[in-house]
């Protein structure tokens, strides 16, 4: 079932900057009046996709409230997109008199609900061979990074031969807060090799008296 469909065929013919757009909407007049607050939000695209019916009794297999393609299909030798973005988001504040306080490329919505589902997934990238590029401070349980990535709290790594590679020198394991030692545990939970802030190492004991 479609509601709307459109079919746009362009043929160029020479050297040029077109822009193509198939779907088109500008909403750049709006604005308040000093002193007034609107808390109401701004829509530039809304779109629902959603069963709200009591009479819903089957399986619908997939629902998708935006999907989109972008690439080649197909096409002769010598067909090239040099760059081809599944989403492109661009967030601006061009005027040193505005003020944007918080500013999200993507935000996504808290996914728990009252009823049962299996998997919530925030994101998920399929395909083994895809590479997930981020520039600038990635936080993990923190919206503060400090750090390329800053995860407050615990890091799990699974499988078999797992390996930490550390490119440059130095290449440290430090602790940032005082009295915070280094311990090394099995799979019971016993310390086996401790190192204090200190300097002090103790193997088989964890009050080690020596470095």
């Amino acid at each position: 079932i479609v509601g709307t469909h459109h079919l746009q065929l362009a043929h160029l013919t020479e050297n040029g900057t077109t822009s193509f757009r198939s779907f088109w909407a500008n909403q750049r007049g709006n604005y308040t009046d000093v002193g007034i607050v609107n808390s109401g939000p701004q829509i530039g695209f809304y779109s629902e996709m959603q069963v709200h019916q009591a009479s819903h009794r089957g399986t619908i297999s997939n629902q998708y409230c935006f999907r989109g393609y972008a690439g080649i299909n197909s096409c002769g030798a010598g067909g090239t997109v040099t760059n081809a973005y599944g989403l492109h988001l661009e967030m601006l504040n061009n005027d040193s008199d505005g003020t944007v306080t918080n500013s999200y490329g993507v935000y996504i919505d808290d996914t728990d609900s009252a009823g049962a589902s299996t998997n919530r997934y925030g994101i998920y990238s399929a395909g083994s061979a895809t590479k997930n590029y981020f520039q600038g401070l990635v936080g993990i349980g923190t919206a503060t990074p400090s750090e390329a990535l800053d995860v407050n709290g615990h890091i799990r790594i699974r499988g078999n031969n797992r390996s930490l590679f550390f490119d440059g020198d130095p290449a440290l394991f430090k602790t940032t807060s005082a009295g915070v030692d280094f311990q090394f545990q099995n799979s019971s939970a016993t310390t086996n090799l401790i190192i204090e802030d200190g300097g002090n190492v103790g193997i088989g004991t964890t009050t080690p008296s020596y470095m």
